[in-house]
């Protein structure tokens, strides 16, 4: 089923050009923002994820996958696109990869407890999910 909106031009976005995608225009999400920027008030601003990524004090960074991505039976586990679900991580495909390269050239792709992964590749684009705390080693 299509949804279907009208883009008013008394809408506070209309003087944004540089959008594309027609979702961004969404009354829905148009509401979101409103309220977001009305609970944080002074405590916290809301940025757009590109100037986040421009910042490098916001510590945000993008993942990598390993060259060859040769998969082992075990080790740390290796957390895909295809992991992600909405507001959570599914683990039961997941597959790993060797501590070596967890350390070494996936180091800056260690996840913790709280982080926030969202994705930004493949169908499944713009879901996000918390790292919960129990999930032991994972990239």
């Amino acid at each position: 089923m299509a949804t279907c909106f009208i883009r008013g031009i008394d809408n506070e976005l209309e003087n944004d050009t540089s959008r594309l995608d027609v979702h961004y225009f969404d009354p829905e999400y148009t509401n979101i923002i409103k309220e977001l920027q009305k609970l944080s008030g002074d405590k916290m601003k809301l940025s757009p994820l590109e100037e986040l990524l421009a910042n490098s004090k916001t510590k945000l960074t993008g993942g990598a996958t390993p060259k060859g991505a040769a998969y082992l039976p075990d080790g740390v586990k290796f957390v895909r696109v295809q992991n992600v679900k909405e507001f959570r991580l599914d683990l039961d495909n997941v597959v790993f990869i060797p501590k070596v390269i967890h350390e070494t050239s996936l180091k800056r792709s260690k996840l913790k407890p709280k982080d926030v992964i969202l994705t930004i590749t493949g169908v499944t684009y713009g879901i996000s999910a918390v790292v919960p705390d129990n999930i032991g080693e994972v990239t």
